[in-house]
């Protein structure tokens, strides 16, 4: 056959040349073998590919293959395998023909590791450059001056690409800690979600300055308790004797404290550092000057301080002395004014002889506060007092419950008559519902008017930051059940923003419900108490139903929506034990909201006792002919849907009348369910009426109306029986004749949530 053609070893057919082909054309193939050969490896002077082990040392290798390569050409490939891993920059000495420099594919010195495994490379004709890239390569290779620069600060950032864009973003949450008391947030904590899972305590966190832009927690409080979350203290801490609040906003506090108008500053108990403190911002800071001591002596640890003028302090003000010697004269201490020019205090210890020099004293200053609100009124709220009486200068105040005082703590007493009672004094306990106190001038006579008397502690510790270094604009703010937020940091403040928002039930009055921050408007449902029954003492006569409270539900805009708004939740009648008409359930107010507690039934003649409703209370059933109109409210018209429901008239918000004998209950969708000679009245959202008491001798009495949302109507009794409370919220108790009491109607109550 005729010779084949073709350039590259790819067109050689190997079926060729064919047996029977003359021997003549055999050189012919051999020629065109060659030829092939060299038109598809063009350049080789040499071996294609040389082959071996390394020898030598890290960035210094040895290669001496089986054949060993006559010199360096390029594009001979090397397939080889290093003795150990380089560390750097590294050359080879192939066959002994001399050093040559090993570099990345793109010309690029070696990075250490780049020589583990087996290489392939390619000689340039002046170097070897590895074929690909190596995984080390892509570990260690630096980005890109295209892509974005990354975001300054301490926290860890990822790269993503979002529509072939790419972007830094914070690392995420890595994992859950639970805590159930203070550990305080670093830097270390960055991107961790941490769960509040028990407990009642204040979260503290590291100076923003520490943290660094760019950090972020996500906090989640799965608890039942508030946590409070305070910002860092990054100006000072002081500690010391402050008195308590001379009024909502005005503190006594030490002389010389670092404190400058906008501050947001946090004032605690020591002895109880969650359960009472004040949060505010600093309107106003006065630190009086030193003044001048006419002598200063003691007897043990009391210390006797005289002044040539007037000093114009009271018992409880705070001063601090300085200069004096011994120095256990110094400090700062509360003081007892013995006379327009003397007053005393206490030192940690005996001087053991009177001062010389005597140094001076300085006042206790004056701080104002605004946004004031406080997590427990002690202190503030005045106590009540049952009787003072006196033996010359020795006052002795007994007070209407247990008051938890301890000797050497000191009271306000004010608003009583004589005059000479009240003032700021150090008292000494006699009992639990009693102290006494020493007046400046006898009163001459036990008190006419009682007054009533405020705790003032002394044992307070004011932390102070600027406005610039707050926790979401504030020194600190409680952080509900139910709630979750993402607090970030810019270096200089802590910010933050709700994920998901919280839910709470406050069953008792409080100072103040201070308001989270972050939310758009905050909603709920707002309750009234409800009535107790009533008591006949007769077997033979009936004993009304009495009426639920009434349910207020609302949706507020953050802004109307008080800083630390005060709530009183409406106490539920108790249940008389001698014969007597059901008591009155207690009103609820909180954000100038105030909702309507239920009416006390007749215990004879009369009606049931109606359901409280949203615009006035429900009407008791003593004296009543034929019902007792329930709480505004009322209908136009009869099942108008509207106002409070009628006589046996189902309504919407009003109160449920109150019945009589055979009338049909009234109930009501938000109002309390009435009273009545029966069944109580029901609700939806409001507290059901209580049922009533057997009309007759050996008559059965009656059960309590429902509610869906509110509590539910105590049952009604006869003869030896009592009455069954009413349920929380809003509940009415139910009457009895005969039994021990009647039922209690049960406590109003506040639910409020969140929204975002």
């Amino acid at each position: 056959m005729a010779l084949e053609n073709g350039q590259y070893i790819n067109d050689l057919n190997p079926a060729n040349p064919a047996g029977g082909d003359p021997k003549s054309q055999g050189d012919d193939h051999l020629r065109l073998l060659k030829q092939c050969i060299k038109d598809s490896m063009p350049g080789f002077t040499g071996a294609v590919i040389v082959g071996g082990v390394a020898t030598g040392t890290a960035n210094t290798y040895v290669l001496s293959p089986a054949t060993p390569l006559l010199s360096y050409t390029a594009n001979t490939l090397v397939a080889w395998k290093p003795s150990t891993t380089n560390t750097g920059v590294s050359t080879i000495n192939i066959s002994g023909l001399g050093a040559r420099n090993i570099l990345q594919a793109d010309g690029t010195a070696l990075r250490p590791g780049d020589l583990s495994q087996y290489v392939l490379m390619v000689d340039t004709g002046t170097e070897y450059r590895l074929v690909g890239v190596t995984k080390n390569y892509v570990d260690q290779l630096a980005f890109s001056a295209a892509l974005p620069g990354q975001p300054g600060g301490n926290a860890p950032y990822e790269l993503i690409s979002q529509n072939m864009v790419p972007t830094w973003q914070l690392r995420g949450p890595l994992f859950r800690s639970a805590r159930t008391s203070n550990t305080q947030l670093t830097n270390a904590d960055q991107g961790q979600f941490i769960d509040f899972t028990s407990g009642t305590f204040t979260q503290t966190f590291a100076l923003p300055s520490a943290l660094g832009n760019g950090w972020n927690v996500t906090l989640r409080n799965s608890g039942s308790g508030d946590i409070e979350l305070e910002a860092p203290a990054a100006v000072s801490t002081t500690s010391g004797t402050v008195a308590s609040p001379l009024s909502t906003t005005v503190f006594s506090v030490p002389a010389g404290l670092s404190i400058t108008a906008g501050d947001l500053l946090v004032l605690r108990r020591t002895s109880q550092p969650f359960l009472i403190r004040t949060i505010g911002t600093a309107v106003s800071y006065t630190s009086n000057t030193a003044q001048t001591i006419a002598t200063l002596t003691s007897v043990g640890t009391t210390a006797t301080l005289t002044t040539s003028a007037p000093h114009g302090r009271s018992t409880g003000d705070t001063i601090t002395v300085s200069g004096a010697t011994p120095a256990a004269y110094n400090g700062t201490f509360v003081v007892t004014v013995t006379s327009t020019t003397a007053l005393t205090y206490t030192m940690l210890s005996a001087p053991g002889t009177s001062a010389s020099p005597v140094g001076s004293y300085v006042a206790g200053s004056t701080l104002t506060l605004s946004a004031v609100y406080r997590l427990d009124d002690s202190g503030v709220s005045p106590q009540t007092v049952s009787t003072i009486n006196a033996g010359g200068t020795t006052a002795t105040l007994t007070t209407a419950s247990a008051h938890g005082l301890a000797t050497g703590n000191y009271v306000t007493v004010s608003g009583a008559t004589p005059a000479a009672y009240n003032g700021t004094f150090a008292i000494t306990v006699l009992s639990p519902t009693s102290f006494s106190y020493t007046t400046l001038t006898a009163p001459g006579g036990s008190a006419t008017v009682v007054g009533s008397y405020t705790i003032q502690y002394t044992d307070w510790t004011i932390t102070t930051r600027p406005a610039t270094g707050g926790i979401d604009g504030k020194a600190a703010y409680l952080m509900y059940p139910g709630e979750t937020r993402v607090m970030q940091c810019d270096g200089a403040s802590l910010n933050s923003f709700v994920v998901n928002g919280f839910i709470k039930d406050w069953t008792a009055s409080t100072a103040a419900i201070p308001k989270p921050p972050g939310y758009r408007r905050f909603s709920g449902w707002l309750w009234a108490a409800g009535a107790s029954g009533a008591k006949t003492g007769s077997t033979g006569t009936a004993a009304f139903g009495s009426g639920g409270g009434a349910c207020l539900p609302f949706t507020l805009a953050a802004a109307s929506v008080p800083e630390a708004g005060p709530l009183i939740v409406g106490s539920g009648g108790v249940g008389p034990s001698a014969a007597a008409p059901g008591v009155q359930g207690g009103n609820s107010t909180y954000a100038g909201m105030t909702i309507y507690g239920g009416a006390g039934g007749a215990n004879g003649g009369g009606t049931g006792g109606s359901g409280g409703g949203m615009l006035s209370a429900g009407t008791t059933g003593v004296g009543a002919t034929g019902f007792a109109p329930g709480g505004r409210p009322k209908q136009v018209a009869s099942g108008s849907g509207f106002g409070g429901a009628g006589y046996g008239v189902d309504g919407d918000f009003g109160g449920g009348d109150g019945g009589s004998s055979g009338a049909t209950s009234s109930n009501s969708a938000y109002g309390g369910g009435g009273g009545n000679q029966g069944i109580g009245g029901s609700s939806v959202y409001g507290g059901a009426g209580g049922g009533s008491s057997g009309g007759t001798t050996g008559g059965v009495g009656a059960p309590g109306g429902t509610s869906v949302f509110g509590g539910n109507g105590g049952a009604g009794a006869n003869a030896g029986v009592s009455g069954g409370n009413g349920t929380a919220p809003g509940g009415a108790g139910g009457s009895t004749q005969t039994g021990a009491k009647a039922g209690d109607g049960a406590r109003g109550q506040l639910t409020m949530k969140g929204e975002l």
